[in-house]
Formats: C-alpha cells, sequence, structure tokens
C-alpha cells in the first residue's frame, strides 16, 4: 500500500539573536585563551581559537537557511540529502521542547544524530509514518546538543 509523502519547510536549526553582549564574552574569551596559549608558547594554538572564534561569531550571526524537507517510502529527505530506512537505526518525535523535533539515529559515523524541526507539521502524523519503517526510540539528547542550545544555538 503506497502512502503519501509528508512534505514541509522549515529553517535548519533553531536560531536565536546574540546581544551585544553575547559577542562582547566570546571575544574576551578568546583573545584571554589565545593570550594564555601564547604565554605557553603555543602560538599555533592562539591562532586557531581566535579563528574559531571568528567562524563562531559568524555563523552565531547568521540566519537559517528554509530548507525542505519530505518523508516518503524510501526515506527522509532533508534538502538534497536522503537518509534511507536502511541507513536509520531508530527516530523519535520530541514534543518537549516549544516546537516539535524529529531525531533519527543513523548509522552513519560522520553524522550519528540528525536533528529536524517539525515546523507546521502534525507530530503524531510523522510518528505514525516512521512507525512503519523504522524502529521507534526514545532520544535522550546529548550534553553538548543541550549545552549548545543554553549557549543560544
Amino acid at each position: 500500500m503506497a502512502y503519501l509523502p509528508i512534505r514541509w519547510t522549515a529553517p535548519e536549526y533553531s536560531h536565536r539573536d546574540k546581544s551585544a553582549d553575547w559577542f562582547w564574552a566570546v571575544g574576551i574569551i578568546s583573545i584571554s585563551l589565545a593570550g594564555a596559549a601564547i604565554i605557553f608558547n603555543n602560538v599555533l594554538l592562539a591562532i586557531f581559537i581566535l579563528l574559531g572564534a571568528f567562524t563562531l561569531s559568524l555563523y552565531a550571526h547568521r540566519e537559517p537557511f528554509e530548507v525542505e524537507y519530505e518523508i516518503n517510502e524510501k526515506g527522509v529527505v532533508a534538502g538534497n540529502t536522503l537518509y534511507t530506512y536502511s541507513s536509520l537505526e531508530s527516530f523519535w518525535v520530541e514534543t518537549r521542547h516549544t516546537e516539535p523535533r524529529l531525531h533519527l539515529k543513523s548509522k552513519r559515523p560522520l553524522v550519528p544524530h540528525i536533528t529536524i524541526l517539525l515546523d507546521g507539521v502534525n507530530p503524531n502524523v510523522v510518528d505514525e509514518y516512521l512507525t512503519r519503517y523504522v524502529k521507534e526510540e526514545e532520544y535522550v539528547e546529548p550534553l553538548s546538543h543541550r549545552l549548545l542550545e543554553y549557549l543560544g544555538f
């Protein structure tokens, strides 16, 4: 039996505007760490810290792109990337946040966890659709994800 695909458009991640204080804090912390690296005669680490802080600031200021998502009989499509059901271990539809999210646990070593915002989509419909193809397993968000959310990412 063929099922109709579920399609929606959502931002690639939840964006929160950063205040000037946030950027000042990143600057002060990175300059302090770079200074400590120079004191310990590690100029390469100091350069790496400053480049990392600059890149972080650019990324934090950038608005997220709108991505087209689709769940169909082949797998989950995020933009131009297809995550086939055979490459997925499990999924979990998270509804405890203000905006529902779909968490996919992949068998790929470089991309083990995929999080997709369910903006304007009924989470129950997504859950029912994916249950046919992939094992449902409660997802505990890693500490690194929670820390990044706390910091505004």
